[in-house]
């Protein structure tokens, strides 16, 4: 049996390892969706800029320590209404397992300590974009419970793509259901 990652919050020493991280994990999922030429120094370069600071307001989760954490999870304020939808307005910018470490429950793990995070600053949901051409992650934001909702077009580094919005919405914490009271699905074997 495998212990649970730690998960705790990244500092600016961490953002040259996040980088890493993130074009490690674009490099293995987005080959099929986007040019070859995409993935030399501009996904690189890209989210490098992306990352050259913490994002403020918001914050990142990161599993694991060192050099080559196992994931991590970003969280900015929403967009709040995009397209007349009512979304939730926290926003998961980014969120990476690194490709030899998925399926160890790192992504659920990193999930749970976003919802526990932000049920305690009284919010009641999150959302993030996926490209449809990403079934892992798909069919790893339904294992959590998330809510496909309807296509849409949007681009990565002027590259079109189509992708949806996942939302998770939960109860407000209160008395009735105590911190740690998730609701999320049990993790499959």
């Amino acid at each position: 049996m495998t212990s649970a990652p730690r998960i705790r919050p990244a500092t600016v020493a961490d953002l040259p390892a996040i980088v890493r991280l993130n074009v490690e994990s674009w490099r293995a999922t987005y080959r099929p969706i986007l040019p070859a030429a995409f993935f030399g120094a501009r996904v690189e370069e890209m989210l490098a800029a992306k990352w050259a600071r913490l994002p403020d307001p918001g914050f990142i989760l990161l599993a694991g320590d060192g050099d080559r954490p196992d994931g991590f999870l970003a969280q900015a304020r929403g967009r709040g209404t995009r397209g007349g939808l009512d979304l939730p307005q926290p926003f998961i910018s980014a969120f990476h397992v690194r490709p030899d470490r998925k399926g160890r429950g790192i992504g659920r793990a990193l999930f749970a300590a976003l919802v526990r995070r932000l049920r305690d600053a009284g919010e009641d949901g999150v959302w993030l974009e996926v490209a449809d051409g990403n079934p892992g992650a798909r069919a790893a934001y339904a294992a959590l419970g998330g809510t496909e909702i309807a296509p849409f077009d949007d681009a990565i580094d002027g590259h079109a793509l189509a992708a949806r919005r996942v939302i998770w919405r939960w109860r407000k914490k209160s008395a009735e259901n105590a911190p740690g009271s998730l609701d999320l699905p049990p993790r499959k074997p």
